[in-house]
């Protein structure tokens, strides 16, 4: 785990230098530019380090190439949510939406900026709209747990949180969701 933690640190230094030297010596091509800004985007917040993590998606989007746009925009709407910048994350996310109406991902995230932004009908009906197009979207078995949470229907709440974790195991947000909800079934030993 030590040796796992050390090499993780040596990948984010090695990209970070490599960055600098992309973006102080403009010798490589923007694209090139904004793939480096996205791999470090996952890398920070993979780690937990939300603001890292925004600021270089940021720096991404304002590089990519159009092909380059859909990660670059995901990246901060993901890292937005996580710092509670939810105008930025519902900006961007209608902006995603609009670029790609019919990706279930997209509306997931659409959906998770419309719930943090207090618009809980509207983001529940973009969760069941994601699940009618992908119905293995962890993120969407997510959003579809809190919204009936939020209702008070603990046993469908449940059943969405336990399907998304066991889509997406190493999701840590599903994790705290399955929580909350054995504490509100008095199921603290679960918690």
């Amino acid at each position: 785990m030590v040796g796992r933690g050390w090499f993780r640190g040596a990948v984010v230094t090695s990209l970070v230098a490599a960055a600098s030297f992309v973006i102080h010596a403009q010798v490589t091509p923007q694209s090139q530019s904004a793939e480096i800004q996205l791999q470090l985007g996952n890398e920070f917040l993979a780690e937990g380090r939300y603001q890292d993590s925004l600021d270089a998606y940021r720096r991404a989007l304002a590089l990519a190439s159009p092909d380059q746009l859909k990660a670059a925009r995901s990246g901060v709407i993901a890292a937005a949510l996580r710092v509670a910048e939810f105008d930025l994350a519902r900006q961007e996310a209608e902006k995603l939406v609009a670029s790609s109406p019919l990706s279930p991902d997209a509306i997931a995230l659409h959906a998770d900026a419309l719930w943090t932004s207090g618009l809980f009908h509207e983001a529940e009906t973009r969760y069941q709209d994601a699940l009618r197009l992908q119905p293995e979207l962890a993120r969407g078995h997510h959003g579809m747990a809190r919204a009936y949470a939020a209702q008070s229907k603990l046993e469908q709440a449940m059943e969405e949180a336990q399907t998304a974790l066991r889509l997406a195991p190493r999701d840590l947000e599903i994790h705290h969701t399955v929580g909350a909800i054995y504490e509100r079934m008095h199921k603290y030993e679960e918690a």
